[in-house]
């Protein structure tokens, strides 16, 4: 397996980990401390747009640059 795909993959399990594990908080923290969930709320939204971000990219390098899940016609 090329190492860009584990990478690539690294990246998206990040991404739903800590999209899926940022539920529970937001839902603690709105019900327990109202004026800190809209802080609590942004930094979680910039921490997995930018793990988007960064598999995107990964997946996009990897299919412009080494052609990968790309099938050829022969």
């Amino acid at each position: 397996m090329h190492p860009l795909v584990e990478i690539h993959g690294r990246f998206g399990l990040l991404t739903m980990g800590s999209s899926i594990s940022s539920l529970p908080i937001f839902w603690l923290v709105k019900r327990k401390n109202k004026k800190s969930f809209e802080r609590i709320l942004g930094i979680c939204l910039v921490l997995i747009v930018s793990f988007v971000i960064l598999t995107a990219y990964n997946g996009g390098w990897m299919v412009y640059e080494y052609g990968v899940g790309v099938e050829e016609d022969h």
